[in-house]
């Protein structure tokens, strides 16, 4: 549903034009994040079409925390879609991340 051009560079890029100064990411992660969430028994979930989707990096996840990370990856699946009330016709995937 998404445009294709809707990736992280195109965003990246968009913040850099409009604020003049390169956007600093990793610098954020460090220092919002450690690069590690250390909170137990967390299952986090995004849509594919969540513009945020690439701010979960699914490999920063610590299993021996009971930690994961799933993606609902089909049509509709925005923000929050696997939070509303399940319908049968709900795509596959967003069933598996429920």
């Amino acid at each position: 549903m998404r445009p294709q051009i809707l990736n992280l560079t195109y965003w990246t890029d968009l913040c850099d034009d409009l604020f003049q100064t390169p956007i600093k990411i990793n610098r954020s992660i460090i220092e919002f994040a450690k690069n590690k969430v250390h909170g137990t028994n967390i299952v986090f979930t995004n849509g594919a079409e969540d513009p945020w989707r690439w701010a979960t990096d699914q490999h920063l996840y610590i299993p021996e925390l009971g930690q994961k990370a799933l993606m609902a990856d089909c049509d509709d699946c925005g923000h929050c879609a696997d939070l509303y009330t399940p319908k049968e016709s709900d795509p596959k995937s967003l069933k598996l991340v429920r």
